[in-house]
């Protein structure tokens, strides 16, 4: 081997020593990610009966340090015609129309029940946060969610 050679196979030994520092450090971030991002079953709610609702349930939505994205929300009423409309707030004077997220209506029938996908990060709820619901409800029912928790410190991972 020559002197240049030797040169040549230290720089490429010292490139391949950095490429792979640099995977290692990549997969280690990409386990830590994944490590704080989890479902969560959140607690089934309880809509009460009425004919008019404005609900807020106590203690519901992430806590702080942590964000959650809505995955899905079903309400399965007791009563037909009822209708529950979904809002972003923390108490029922939150329910105003510029935080109106979506309107659950039932289809009348064998199984009446309505669900909203907002889809994958459509609906995040941030530390503190919560849903507020309000319209009618004859018998009352309740309305189940699906949510992924993340740490706040990954939420961009998540919105990407």
């Amino acid at each position: 081997m020559t002197e240049v050679d030797v040169q040549a196979f230290a720089s490429l030994s010292a490139s391949l020593d950095s490429f792979t520092a640099e995977m290692r450090a990549a997969r280690l971030m990409q386990e830590k990610a994944a490590a704080e991002c989890w479902y969560v079953e959140a607690p089934a709610i309880v809509i009460p009966t009425a004919a008019s609702l404005a609900y807020a349930p106590p203690a519901w939505g992430p806590n702080t340090g942590y964000c959650w994205a809505v995955q899905r929300i079903t309400y399965c009423p007791l009563g037909d015609n009822d209708n529950i409309t979904v809002y972003r707030g923390h108490t029922p004077v939150d329910i105003q129309g510029q935080n109106a997220l979506y309107t659950l209506i039932p289809q009348t029938g064998y199984i009446n029940s309505a669900t909203w996908h907002p889809g994958r990060v459509g609906l995040v709820l941030m530390p503190d946060e919560s849903l507020v619901f309000g319209g009618s409800s004859a018998a009352g029912g309740a309305l189940s969610v699906d949510v992924i928790q993340v740490t706040l410190a990954n939420l961009p991972a998540l919105l990407l």
